[in-house]
């Protein structure tokens, strides 16, 4: 990469430092960046046409198709466009290598709304993301960005929301639990509390709240309403029916209604528990115990048709799901969700997660003998998996 474009980035990134909220002004942008590159006005001229058509707000893969259909580019010069941005977002210079999270100890998934995942690892290093787009060619490699360094990372816990067409990652650290859009980069606390931990999830709407769930020992759960711009809520208690000694293994929750989401919780003793959220209330329903018809080590829910589904893989990889509602209503009728054939033996599953987006889903496991993902579709009533991409670690 020549001089010019490690110039144009180091502006980008140091404007978007400044105030990121000239994305949203084509016009402030154009002035601050000729500020700094006087010599350079079409660079400039071409990330302001970016910003205008909302690059900096979409998935890679949608910010290069609107750059050439709309925008009029040729490819090379949107991926260009596309380019600068990402590497000016991730406080990156153009041209540095991807970092290597190392055997990951959480998974999470996210999917924009083209279809595009967004995975987020929690490691002994610390928190990353990658993105692999809806036609991604399984092989194509993984490329790695640090979200945060949490203290004692391999305790703690990520995930993942999107709001007002913006992904946001969440983590726990010893102060409490922080967030980072990753559009915008900067990282701040949400819920100030003394050392929580894993599981840890949450859920945002359209207006940019944030419902957040998390625990500090592992066998109580507290529930947390940030909301923009205002004091974040004390947390409350959220009850669940747990046996003395019991702790949390695995937290998801999933949103199948405009007031309405589904929890799921997997203990250290094996027992899944379901409940429903009545979002507009603010109840949570009496919980429910789904037996099992094996061990599992993981479990997560994702919406399959507008319903939620839960998601739960057993030591040694194989998946079975069962139909939330239906469970709740009393019906649990498992079903096992056939391991692509080209992976080899998982050895031992830890982690697994879930997520779906528009008419899109994908699943995301980590094993002894690596960590993938896979599209998540159903045919008829019976979930199946497409081609896994192996994610480099």
């Amino acid at each position: 990469m020549d001089d010019d474009d490690q110039e144009v980035s180091a502006a980008l990134a140091e404007v978007l430092r400044i105030d990121p909220s000239f994305v949203h002004d084509p016009e402030r942008l154009t002035r601050a960046l000729l500020d700094l590159l006087p010599y350079q006005p079409r660079a400039v001229r071409l990330l302001a046409h970016g910003a205008a058509l909302g690059v900096p707000t979409v998935s890679r893969e949608t910010a290069r198709d609107r750059l050439v259909s709309e925008g009029g580019m040729r490819p090379e010069v949107a991926d260009w466009v596309v380019t600068h941005y990402w590497a000016a977002i991730a406080g990156e210079p153009i041209g540095t290598s991807t970092e290597s999270p190392g055997q990951p100890t959480t998974v999470r998934l996210g999917i924009w709304p083209d279809g595009q995942a967004t995975t987020i690892v929690v490691s002994a290093t610390g928190v990353f993301a990658t993105h692999t787009a809806r036609t991604a060619r399984p092989g194509t490699p993984a490329v790695w960005r640090r979200i945060a360094t949490p203290a004692a990372s391999s305790s703690r816990d990520a995930t993942l929301v999107f709001r007002a067409g913006s992904a946001t990652a969440l983590w726990s650290d010893t102060d409490g639990v922080h967030g980072r859009d990753l559009t915008h980069g900067e990282s701040r606390l949400l819920v100030p509390c003394e050392q929580p931990r894993y599981p840890l999830a949450a859920l945002a709407d359209d207006l940019g709240d944030l419902d957040i769930l998390w625990t500090t020992s592992r066998d109580t759960l507290r529930h947390s309403l940030v909301r923009d711009g205002l004091p974040t809520h004390e947390p409350a208690d959220v009850p669940f029916p747990h046996r003395p000694g019991e702790r949390l293994r695995c937290l998801d929750v999933v949103r199948h209604g405009e007031h309405r989401a589904s929890l799921v919780i997997l203990t250290d003793q094996g027992r899944l528990l379901v409940a429903r959220w009545d979002l507009k209330l603010d109840d949570i329903s009496s919980w429910v115990e789904i037996p099992s018809p094996t061990d599992v080590t993981a479990a997560a829910i994702v919406r399959l048709a507008d319903r939620p589904t839960v998601v739960a893989c057993t030591p040694v990889g194989y998946l079975l799901c069962v139909d939330a509602l239906a469970a709740l209503a009393g019906e649990i009728t498992w079903r096992t969700i056939d391991r692509p054939s080209v992976l080899p033996a998982a050895g031992r599953t830890y982690a697994l997660s879930a997520a779906s987006g528009a008419d899109t889903a994908w699943l995301a496991m980590a094993e002894q003998s690596g960590t993938w993902l896979a599209r998540l579709a159903l045919r008829g009533d019976v979930p199946v998996l497409g081609a896994p991409h192996r994610l480099q670690l």
